[in-house]
């Protein structure tokens, strides 16, 4: 979300923090891991030790791996360390294999994006691959809220039965068919002006109806769509779309800081080439 000092704590914060905290596997100090296991040290001599390693390693056979789900703080000082500190430029994301060729496409998304607040006065969404879990369970709330005033809802190839359940209308393609159906939308939207719609079944014209009625359109483009086998392609048609319909777009990826990430120009993903030559990996995060 682009809204920053506003509002509660994200979703992780209000509802994730006991688990967090009280998670058995969390580590509660530092370690050393040799052959007896893992020691616990004292911060003092985990920081020492550290600072020891990736001094007396060679910049060329460094590389530091972080999560998008840190924050831009974490990830601007990560990148200043990675080049002033250690002397080199391996700074990879550990996410961003899982997009594949689609990161370009992201990337536009993004600098069109809007912030979750815009649902606020979205009179019709179209939520596509959205599943509503965990780090995003805030916007299924949101999008509940844009129900109670009044803004109808599409969901679209969801594995959430709750978002299902509340929506007016749902369309679930087969699978490999979901380029097919946003195809479909485009063409049916793009022939409003004739009043034209093509045989095609009921849930579908509906659907299309509503769009082409909206005032205030909003396109929350999920996870599975982000991330699907045939991203490049949904994405181009989810642009498309989005200029038919002069939609708002909001990009809900699994990572809840992906945008950052790839404003600071963190998006190339490690090869297995590269670790294999490594004499110290850096990790931060989460993934």
């Amino acid at each position: 979300d682009h809204d920053h000092d506003t509002d509660m704590l994200c979703v992780k914060g209000r509802f994730g923090i006991t688990e967090l905290v009280n998670h058995p596997t969390r580590l509660q100090r530092p370690a050393v891991s040799n052959n007896e296991g893992n020691l616990p040290v004292t911060w003092e001599n985990a920081i020492e030790l550290a600072a020891q390693k990736i001094s007396g390693c060679d910049p060329e056979r460094y590389a530091l791996v972080i999560s998008a789900d840190c924050s831009n703080e974490t990830l601007y000082i990560a990148q200043k360390f990675v080049r002033h500190v250690v002397r080199s430029g391996s700074i990879y994301l550990s996410s961003s294999a899982a997009y594949g060729r689609a990161l370009p496409e992201i990337e536009r998304l993004y600098r069109a994006a809007s912030p979750l607040s815009i649902l606020s006065t979205a009179d019709t969404i179209l939520c596509l691959g959205f599943d509503g879990t965990y780090a995003q369970s805030v916007v299924e709330t949101e999008l509940h809220y844009a129900k109670q005033r009044g803004a109808k809802l599409i969901a679209f190839d969801t594995a959430n039965y709750d978002l299902r359940k509340f929506s007016d209308e749902w369309l679930q393609p087969a699978p490999g068919d979901e380029a097919d159906l946003i195809e479909m939308l485009v063409e049916i939207v793009r022939a409003r002006s004739a009043g034209e719609l093509w045989a095609l079944p009921p849930q579908v014209q509906r659907s299309a109806r509503l769009l082409m009625e909206s005032k205030q359109p909003v396109i929350a483009t999920g996870s599975s769509f982000l991330t699907s086998p045939d991203n490049v392609f949904l994405l181009r048609l989810v642009e498309k779309l989005m200029a038919e319909l002069h939609a708002e777009v909001i990009l809900l990826p699994e990572q809840v800081n992906l945008g950052g990430a790839l404003q600071m120009g963190i998006k190339t993903p490690p090869s297995k080439t590269l670790l294999q030559n490594l004499e110290l990996l850096h990790l931060i995060g989460e993934d």
